[in-house]
């Protein structure tokens, strides 16, 4: 009996330890590989998966990510058939490499409050291999500045996440402080995931309507307000270190200088308003993947838009209402388990940078938020389900004895 137990915490152990590899493989990226321009093959992370698939011995617990993958291939496939361009070929390769281990992970039943320390590791050494890199490598804050601005946040925002709700005050400080650093080294689009991040953590402190309002509108404020101050904070910080010349910089001075919408969306107005001229003129199916891409060569930079434009407004709202059915249901799990408030808000952060970069088709946190949620609430629904079987049999237990 104490041989299967063994058994079984080490098998646990070896889930979790390979899921959260092929996250920070596959989403966050080890920053030190990138550093020295070692590209992770995705072969690697396909090993990996057949070695999870064998020690679980092929047993699926969550058959909602192979529906999601064979949807999705099917409908690569329709595009291949009927719009056949070399950025679609780029974009099935990126979504195999990106997307499919992580709907292949998650599909396999996983310890939860396990997997939150585990992943916390993982987590704080990329954000030591990230300092370590800026230390190495002054240029990479130039040439990589969404790369390492995105996975850095990533990986910012979890620990900050996983410290404050495990009451763990010398970790959270520390992550805050570290907040700063890693949006001077990103675009606009890591100011949206942290501020998201900080506004879902205030939200789930305080009940009641009335709270949640005076939170939303103290947010604006500051919003509003927080110019001049942050206005002072960059000249001071540019006038006593070397970086005036660094993209997120003066990214931030475009933004906070700016007095209209186009000069603060930093070009993607014009992007914007392409995307819905072509909603305009293929409302029913839309353009099919890729295809907005291969006729401007930039992605639409808004999810919603994208959404639209690849599909339409009919498939469009399906897929949309899918995700938004998928938030809802983890709000309400999330109120009741600490840890799935964890995974939800890190989830819906990251996902915050496609409202204005990257594309849902095969950008990993999409497919996090998807995979991960789908598994969430097929575990809670099972729980459920056998916490109400065992309720019925106590009852009727009850019944036969009286």
């Amino acid at each position: 009996m104490i041989k299967k137990v063994d058994n079984a915490i080490l098998l646990e152990n070896i889930n979790i330890n390979l899921i959260s590899i092929i996250i920070l493989m596959n989403s966050l990226k080890l920053a030190i590989l990138w550093n020295f321009g070692i590209n992770i093959n995705m072969w690697i992370e396909y090993i990996i998966i057949v070695i999870l698939l064998i020690v679980n011995k092929v047993k699926i617990n969550n058959i909602k990510n192979l529906m999601i993958i064979a949807i999705t291939m099917i409908l690569f496939a329709a595009n291949f058939l009927f719009n056949e361009t070399d950025t679609l070929h780029f974009y099935f390769e990126e979504f195999v490499l990106f997307a499919v281990p992580l709907l292949i992970v998650f599909l396999i039943d996983i310890d939860l409050k396990k997997f939150l320390k585990t992943f916390l590791v993982y987590n704080i050494i990329n954000i030591i291999l990230y300092l370590l890199t800026l230390v190495l490598n002054k240029d990479i804050l130039q040439t990589e500045y969404m790369t390492f601005g995105f996975y850095a946040i990533s990986s910012n925002i979890y620990i900050m996440l996983y410290s404050y709700y495990n009451k763990n005050r010398k970790m959270f400080i520390l992550s805050i402080l570290l907040i700063p650093i890693v949006c001077i080294n990103g675009n606009r689009s890591v100011l949206l995931i942290v501020s998201t991040a900080i506004v879902l953590m205030l939200l789930y402190n305080f009940k009641g309507p009335i709270k949640k309002t005076l939170i939303i509108s103290v947010f604006i404020l500051l919003i509003i307000f927080i110019k001049p101050i942050m206005l002072f904070v960059l000249d001071e910080l540019t006038g006593t270190f070397d970086i005036s010349n660094n993209y997120s910089v003066r990214n931030i001075y475009r933004i906070l200088e700016s007095d209209s919408l186009e000069e603060t969306l930093g070009g993607r107005y014009e992007i914007y308003m392409e995307g819905l001229q072509e909603i305009n003129e293929n409302p029913v199916l839309g353009i099919g993947i890729a295809s907005f891409q291969d006729k401007y060569g930039y992605f639409p930079h808004n999810i919603v838009i994208d959404i639209y434009v690849t599909f339409g407004i009919i498939f469009g709202t399906i897929y949309i209402m899918y995700l938004v059915y998928l938030g809802v249901r983890l709000n309400k799990i999330a109120k009741e388990n600490v840890e799935i408030k964890i995974l939800f808000i890190f989830m819906v952060a990251n996902i915050m940078k496609l409202m204005l970069s990257k594309t849902f088709i095969y950008d990993s946190s999409i497919w996090i938020y998807i995979s991960l949620g789908n598994l969430i609430i097929t575990k809670y629904a099972r729980a459920r389900r056998a916490f109400q079987n065992e309720k019925m049999y106590q009852e009727n237990t009850s019944k036969i004895q009286e």
